[in-house]
């Protein structure tokens, strides 16, 4: 039986993927921030393990090592760095700097600490590491500065990782989803999370310019089901013998890519000024 360890698996792609990849067989290790979240689906569930995994605890990294290797003899066939943190900052000028180092935290450090905790069980398998960033990475995007800059850290981060578990038969890739209704999502289009830690002064000047991220890309992408979205990872993805460095998968994602590498930076900063303007009503 193959073996996952998925992080943020409570909710989300991160639970689609749980529940795909156990339908499948697959012996799952479903990381969470709660030590037993209450999902029912899951009770009955012999091939799902609920773990306590809160990507920027090392103590709980180092405790989920030890419960997977109990149970799968030393070896971990695939990780999915999936938990994310997509907290509102506000704008740069006004940022909310805890909120601001979350997004760093979970986004990049968290792949690192998960690496760093699981290395030598994947290296064992000659497993393989899927780093979920974002088409987010190629968006300039007014008051969302920490999610998209982090997202591009992480999958610059994703390559290093690659290149060097290469010589131990360990393949890396990046992953970059395209519109997915996830809790991030969902709770991006409340404008009150949105523009609230923005002070009011700001934040009346900034809303007579910009319209919210998720206003914005609402307008240009579609969002599908997580659980639909699982099952073209499956296929594009993790059913693949040999992986490519990334991956664009789901509505919007390889557009926004192939505008990145084909348009000049400025005509890029341009259109998404374009997408993230106020229109005239």
């Amino acid at each position: 039986m193959k073996s996952v360890l998925i992080t943020g698996a409570a909710t989300g792609m991160g639970k689609a993927y749980a529940d795909l990849l156990s339908a499948k067989g697959w012996l799952v290790f479903a990381g969470c921030i709660e030590n037993n979240p209450p999902i029912t689906d899951w009770d009955t569930d012999a091939n799902i393990i609920r773990i306590q995994c809160d990507v920027t605890q090392p103590d709980q990294i180092t405790d989920a090592r030890r419960k997977v290797e109990e149970r799968t003899g030393g070896t971990l066939d695939l990780l999915i760095n999936n938990a994310g943190a997509g907290l509102a900052c506000g704008a740069v000028e006004s940022a909310y700097m805890e909120n601001a180092r979350v997004s760093m935290e979970v986004n990049y450090w968290g792949i690192i600490n998960m690496v760093h905790g699981f290395a030598e069980p994947i290296k064992k398998a000659k497993g393989r590491i899927i780093n979920v960033s974002s088409p987010a990475n190629y968006l300039t995007m007014p008051l969302g500065f920490a999610y998209c800059t982090s997202k591009s850290a992480a999958k610059s981060l994703s390559a290093h990782i690659k290149m060097e578990l290469a010589p131990f038969g360990v393949q890396v890739t990046n992953l970059e989803p395209g519109g997915v209704e996830s809790q991030m999502i969902i709770d991006g289009r409340n404008s009150e999370q949105t523009w609230g830690p923005m002070p009011t002064h700001l934040r009346n000047v900034y809303q007579e310019t910009f319209v919210s991220g998720m206003e914005g890309v609402s307008d240009v992408v579609k969002f599908i089901p997580p659980a639909d979205f699982a099952e073209l990872v499956y296929k594009k993805v993790i059913s693949q013998k040999k992986w490519k460095t990334n991956y664009q998968v789901g509505p919007g994602a390889k557009t926004i890519a192939l505008l990145h590498r084909l348009l000049p930076v400025e005509l890029n900063q341009k259109l998404w000024k374009h997408v993230f303007s106020k229109k005239p009503t």
